[in-house]
């Protein structure tokens, strides 16, 4: 590609590209929220059975030792009985009632943090400023092009990217969706009969 189209189809290209990178850091930044919800529950799930499991542990260790103590106790049977008493209270309350509303206290902290990452409202919210900071990016291109230097295959070049945009607009803004695939403009996406190919990014387009 000569000079005139890099340097007609360059700001178009980067609107295009910036656009869609905004778009996807929206979905990457709702599924960074989302594993990070998801990793706080499962380290608080794991320190609470931890504690558990430890607590548990050490009351088994106190119960051999009681044992073997009590075993030479000259009313060994009725230490043996009181030893194990207290061996299972201290197993039923190794995982206590506060666990239990930690636990309760994790999983609904979970839901909302998800809720909250997940919100339809604020991916909404970034969307739309990416569409917009997209259509000021548009102004400044149409800016800063020459007329004159505009072709027929430039005007298809362009005309692509602007229906690739508003597609990807209609389903973020529209629906609310979010979509994951990389798109990029492609140079060679239009062509001057009007046909559509497959390929390079817009940076290939201007090399």
């Amino acid at each position: 590609m000569d000079g005139t189209h890099e340097s007609v189809l360059r700001p178009f290209a980067d609107a295009y590209n910036f656009y869609l990178e905004a778009v996807e850091q929206t979905a990457r930044d709702v599924q960074t929220r989302a594993e990070e919800a998801r990793r706080n529950y499962v380290g608080l799930v794991h320190e609470v059975y931890t504690g558990a499991q430890q607590r548990a542990e050490e009351a088994t260790q106190r119960y051999i030792a009681a044992v073997k103590e009590a075993q030479s106790a000259e009313d060994a049977g009725e230490r043996l009985q009181e030893v194990y008493r207290e061996y299972a209270d201290a197993l039923n309350n190794a995982f206590s009632v506060d666990d239990s509303v930690k636990l309760f206290e994790a999983q609904r902290d979970l839901g909302l943090s998800l809720q909250k990452a997940m919100d339809p409202q604020n991916v909404q919210n970034e969307m739309e400023h990416a569409f917009s900071n997209y259509l000021r990016a548009l102004q400044d291109a149409w800016a800063q092009t020459d007329a004159d230097t505009v072709d027929s295959y430039s005007l298809a070049t362009i005309g692509h990217s602007l229906l690739a945009a508003a597609g990807r607009a209609a389903c973020t803004l529209a629906e609310g969706g979010i979509k994951m695939e990389s798109e990029t403009w492609s140079e060679g996406a239009t062509q001057s009969g009007g046909e559509e190919t497959s390929g390079a990014k817009a940076d290939a387009a201007t090399e």
